[in-house]
């Protein structure tokens, strides 16, 4: 009986040891951001959209390809905690407004058409309008702390313009005709010409 449990012990610790040598890394934390978590699912979407989006040609290593995107990733991360920081909101119009704006330069005529070429990127449409916020809050950041710190006087324009006057200058501009039309009057014979 003893011999028993003592098999029966080994064999459970020896099935438990086969399951967990088989057990498959689902996700792990690759980043932290300011106790935000940035794990390999995050990455391997980012690097499945950077191959969907590129037609799956890179230059670029695997690895090297990783380790961009995750710097990507964090940037996008320190951005967005920044804006919420500040107080920066997206309004439905102001989504809307970028909509249109991509229907327009897409040549897309309605939100079913949109909806369907982001299914075809692999992107739900709730993904695609959070990256939209996501977007436009990344902007009015920009707009808020880098533009309103640049501050750029009439003498500095000037004096730019001065050392940089090879760059502005144009060349004589210079007609080349090749058809002259004159008008003829009506009550003119061939002759008169």
């Amino acid at each position: 009986m003893k011999k028993i449990l003592i098999c029966l012990a080994a064999l459970g610790i020896l099935s438990s040891m086969v399951s967990t040598v088989s057990a498959e890394l689902v996700d792990r934390i690759v980043a932290v951001v300011n106790r935000k978590v940035i794990t390999e699912y995050h990455l391997q979407e980012a690097e499945q959209q950077f191959l969907a989006q590129t037609g799956g040609a890179s230059q670029l290593s695997r690895e090297e390809r990783r380790q961009k995107l995750l710097d990507v990733l964090i940037e996008n991360e320190l951005i967005r905690q920044k804006a919420d920081d500040v107080g920066i909101l997206v309004s439905d119009e102001e989504l809307n407004a970028a909509l249109y704006d991509i229907k327009e330069r897409n040549q897309i005529l309605s939100d079913e058409q949109l909806k369907k070429a982001i299914l075809q990127e692999g992107r739900t449409w709730e993904e695609f309008l959070e990256n939209i916020r996501e977007q436009i809050k990344v902007a009015k950041l920009v707009n808020r702390e880098v533009r309103s710190q640049v501050d750029v006087s009439e003498e500095e324009v000037e004096l730019y313009y001065q050392t940089h006057q090879d760059e502005f200058d144009q060349a004589t501009p210079t007609v080349l005709i090749r058809h002259i039309l004159l008008p003829v009057k009506e009550s003119t014979t061939p002759g008169d010409e």
